[in-house]
């Protein structure tokens, strides 16, 4: 399941893309530039109502939640989303590409000396180069969460 999420859920779409879902964030604007909201295979996350009666997209979900774990909450619930672990992080946070491995020693000169010592496993986002590991930033994000899903 693909989505796009408008301007107003940015954190909703990260964690979407942490747990494995292809979210475009920001949506893309056309040479008008006017935001390219309806894309045919991906299913499109507002929180404007008004949006929805203009434009009818093909695909929606109107997102009612202010806070984004409840937003989180609710797409899961309403599109029945199978969150599997495995698919954690295999997604870029920031631009929303597929994440590769990469050696440790291909990101000694890039990554933090402690984070560098401390983790074997490194992640580089092959379009803007932004470079991943299982830091506290994971953790938060994952306890975050696994508290969203035991509250289902």
């Amino acid at each position: 399941m693909k989505f796009i999420a408008d301007n107003m859920l940015g954190k909703l779409a990260k964690y979407l893309r942490m747990a494995g879902y292809d979210t475009i964030y920001p949506p893309l604007r056309n040479s008008d530039n006017q935001l390219e909201l309806d894309i045919p295979d991906r299913i499109l996350l507002t929180r404007n109502s008004r949006y929805i009666r203009q434009h009818n997209p093909l695909q929606y979900l109107l997102i009612k939640p202010n806070h984004f774990r409840e937003q989180l909450a609710f797409v899961i619930k309403e599109r029945d989303l199978e969150i599997n672990p495995e698919r954690f992080f295999c997604r870029c946070l920031k631009c929303n590409e597929p994440v590769i491995p990469v050696s440790k020693k291909e990101v000694q000169d890039i990554v933090p000396e402690k984070s560098w010592q401390s983790h074997d496993t490194f992640f580089r986002c092959p379009v803007c180069g932004k470079i991943y590991w299982q830091g506290s930033h994971t953790r938060r994000m994952l306890s975050t969460l696994k508290n969203i899903l035991s509250e289902r």
